[in-house]
């Protein structure tokens, strides 16, 4: 359930900032604050995974400027459109399948940010070598180790008991204090969402992997900026949608439960708790709209 709830924070809070997930913003004024200061941002949450070259460094700056600039004028109204078909969604009961629709369809937005990354990623991998490569999967293990301890170890009502108050801190910025009741809705929507943690890590190491064995690949091929746009082409397709049958499978059915657990509780939510989650949904649009028109 934790995972339904940060998904939706991510799509209606940072869609915007999908080229480096790494915050979770609690309010407008951060919201915009973050936004207007993501080329620097990013580039250091980068450089963290894959430690710039004196050459890279002016090019992945120049490239990052360019790159939220284009993601401003073309993207946030994008956006703001979604975020009022969400308010419309919000004041009302709602269904799985409404929940799915609206997930899928700001995710697929990301395939116009991917085209337009392109040329920008196809340069820095380019000039990527066999270290930085390494250093990549260093911080890979070190993450993995991170994420093992929180979400692997310990019994499982322990893992349950974590996921659920995770779950229940996640959907509080959106609705307010749950009651009892809803609290225990989000136990037992966790407990039988088919959430898999072995598998969940399995899917995550195979998309690392899977990241790592083509950059390790192309810093040993010759420097063809076509035949390294088609590699990361196919790169950004295989996270999307992993070649591994039984992975796949989980992915979706994860999926699936996570928009039923979303359209669950929301229902379960009183008018003062739909009142507020319209509000948290306007303070974005707001937010987006005042970042469309001041330009930096």
């Amino acid at each position: 359930m934790f995972f339904a709830f940060v998904r939706l924070r991510i799509i209606a809070q940072r869609l915007f900032l999908a080229l480096c997930a790494s915050w979770l913003l609690v309010g407008c004024s951060t919201l915009q604050f973050a936004y207007n200061s993501a080329p620097e941002l990013t580039y250091w949450w980068l450089d963290g995974f894959l430690d710039f070259n004196a050459e890279q460094k002016p090019q992945v700056r120049a490239d990052l400027q360019t790159m939220y600039a284009w993601h401003r004028n073309q993207q946030l109204g994008l956006y703001i459109t979604w975020l009022e078909r969400a308010q419309t969604m919000a004041g009302r009961n709602i269904t799985t399948d409404e929940v799915c629709a609206l997930f899928d369809e700001a995710l697929d937005s990301l395939d116009n940010v991917a085209k337009e990354l392109e040329p920008r990623a196809v340069r820095l991998l380019m000039t990527m070598d066999a270290s930085q490569v390494e250093q990549l999967q260093k911080h890979f293990n070190k993450k993995n180790r991170e994420w093992r301890k929180e979400w692997l170890q310990g019994t499982s009502d322990e893992l349950l008991d974590n996921r659920t108050d995770k779950g229940v801190e996640q959907a509080e910025k959106f609705y307010g204090r749950l009651d009892t009741n809803q609290k225990q809705l989000l136990r037992n929507l966790a407990k039988n969402s088919g959430y898999d943690p072995r598998m969940s890590y399995l899917l995550r190491l195979r998309r690392q992997a899977d990241g790592v064995d083509t950059l390790r690949k192309l810093s040993t091929q010759p420097k063809d900026a076509e035949a390294f746009a088609v590699e990361w082409r196919q790169l950004i397709e295989r996270t999307r949608f992993t070649p591994d049958p039984m992975l796949r499978q989980y992915s979706q059915g994860l999926n699936k439960a996570n928009c039923a657990a979303v359209a669950s509780l929301h229902n379960a939510t009183t008018p003062t708790q739909r009142e507020r989650a319209v509000k948290q949904l306007q303070s974005y649009g707001r937010d987006l709209r005042a970042l469309m028109e001041r330009k930096p």
